[in-house]
């Protein structure tokens, strides 16, 4: 087993996976990697099965001091990773050794890198997923802690030639069905949704993405039951202004739900920022 020593800790290090299912009939949020494609490609280059856990990289990387040899992968966001002060490429295997140290500087291109290891990152788990919630007993990665992961390697010649399917992280538009709500509004009001883009703000998180446009939509005088939502559902707040629910979401609601992202692009909003400006298209109907 290899430990890993947590020098610093960075901004939201997390370990993650594809997050808890069959329990949202509890009021649990299913959580897990924000952005679950790059999640599961650092698993695919590897070998693993896809929902073994990563560590997930939020925007200012923490320094790892590895304590034994192993092969990893990084995926999703270009946040300058060095391994002891030198360049790594992104989607390609590379080794370790005892002694090495990992660690990250600018963000170049997103926010969110999910570093992969063989047979996946030893971690604790509660109701089968490793991730971590408000109110669970699982937490972020803090400075001094230990990692673990297997001493078991894997060849780096063998994945080389891979081209693996990327996330256009400088696309600004989110495809999305209409939600549920979305003829409360009239055209004008729906073609102004679509038309206008929208600056995220810096009140956003894992549970939510708080949007703002140039001129706020007139909200329908209607009651509303709280209702199913789901991550990627785009409700309208009484601000006139849209909220995208993200992975650590509630699971009811009672605003309208205009929207709902496509799975794909919901992982391409977990790597913009705040002050980023997204737009909306509709591809499609709900079934």
């Amino acid at each position: 087993m290899v430990e890993v020593i947590v020098q610093r800790a960075g901004l939201q290090t997390s370990l993650q996976d594809q997050g808890r299912r069959g329990y949202r009939q509890f009021g649990l949020p299913q959580g897990g990697a924000m952005d679950l494609q790059s999640a599961a490609l650092a698993n695919a280059l590897l070998g693993n099965e896809e929902h073994l856990p990563v560590l997930e990289i939020c925007l200012i990387g923490p320094r790892l001091l590895f304590q034994g040899s192993g092969t990893l992968v990084l995926t999703g966001a270009d946040l300058s990773p060095q391994l002891n002060g030198r360049r790594l490429d992104l989607f390609r295997l590379f080794q370790v050794h005892a002694g090495d140290t990992l660690s990250f500087g600018k963000a170049r291109s997103g926010c969110r890198a999910y570093l992969g290891v063989v047979d996946g990152w030893q971690a604790p788990s509660e109701l089968g997923s490793c991730a971590p919630y408000l109110g669970g007993g699982l937490s972020f990665v803090q400075k001094d802690d230990r990692l673990y992961f297997s001493e078991q390697q894997t060849s780096l010649r063998q994945h080389a030639r891979l081209r693996p399917p990327i996330l256009d992280l400088q696309s600004q538009k989110l495809r999305a069905y209409p939600g549920p709500e979305w003829a409360f509004l009239d055209e004008s009001q729906q073609a102004l949704l679509l038309q206008q883009s929208y600056r995220i703000l810096p009140e956003s998180n894992r549970m939510g993405y708080r949007l703002a446009g140039t001129k706020a939509l007139i909200v329908p005088q209607v009651e509303l039951l709280s209702s199913m939502v789901l991550p990627g559902t785009v409700q309208l707040l009484p601000s006139g202004q849209p909220l995208i629910l993200h992975r650590d979401a509630q699971t009811t609601g009672g605003y309208p739900r205009m929207l709902q992202l496509a799975s794909a692009d919901l992982n391409l909003l977990a790597q913009k920022v705040p002050g980023e400006e997204i737009w909306f298209e509709v591809v499609g109907e709900l079934g």
